[in-house]
């Protein structure tokens, strides 16, 4: 919490593969996005090293089998909390959001 009263929270961008601060919990004053950047930072979230590979991977198997692997354990709260959202979707739907996200990691991968 800050001085404003406000939870400071992170959220992950499928679209982008970075952490972010969270856009569900209301506007963020300045100083507050600065707190929440500088622990993105701190954590090296967003570098390398720790960049989310494991989403692209999930969707490359939805795509390919065209299943919510439900199955399969995944050891990532990232892919355990997607397919939850996937979950109640018609399977062409959910092929098509995943050829999104799988297209745009790739495309992260590359860079």
């Amino acid at each position: 919490m800050c001085d404003q009263g406000n939870e400071l929270r992170i959220q992950y961008d499928l679209l982008s593969h970075k952490y972010i601060p969270s856009k569900n919990h209301g506007e963020y004053s300045e100083e507050e996005l600065e707190i929440i950047e500088g622990h993105i930072k701190q954590f090296g979230l967003n570098t390398p090293e720790r960049k989310n590979y494991e989403i692209g991977r999930y969707c490359k198997n939805v795509i390919s089998s065209e299943s919510l692997m439900k199955g399969v354990e995944y050891n990532n709260l990232i892919v355990n909390l997607f397919r939850e959202k996937l979950a109640d979707l018609d399977m062409t739907k959910v092929v098509k959001i995943c050829m999104v996200v799988y297209s745009n990691s790739f495309q992260q991968l590359a860079t």
